[in-house]
């Protein structure tokens, strides 16, 4: 299952899209791109990649990657810069199953 939305501005256009991969026992992976074009000159475009492990019965995420991506380009100059975070949920009071 897979659904996109797209924000136009002035500045810049954000499209998201969102799709629900394999599911193993309770968790669902889910998976979302968003992607920032700037309108700009002087552009930043930006794109985050989320991957989330998820518990639907308890509402929660269990584990996850989120990776950023920002490439700026000027007149003389192009800067790429990635981040990468990862989470892990390490207790939940209302589930004792991780």
């Amino acid at each position: 299952m897979a659904w996109a939305r797209t924000a136009k501005g002035q500045v810049a256009d954000v499209t998201t899209t969102y799709s629900v991969g394999s599911i193993d026992g309770a968790i669902a992976n889910v998976h979302e791109q968003s992607t920032v074009s700037s309108k700009s000159v002087a552009t930043i475009d930006t794109t985050v990649t989320t991957d989330v492990q998820y518990k639907p019965a308890v509402l929660v995420p269990v584990s996850g990657k989120v990776v950023l991506h920002a490439r700026s380009s000027g007149a003389s100059s192009v800067t790429n810069v990635t981040t990468i975070g990862n989470f892990e949920r390490l207790s939940d009071t209302r589930d004792s199953s991780p």
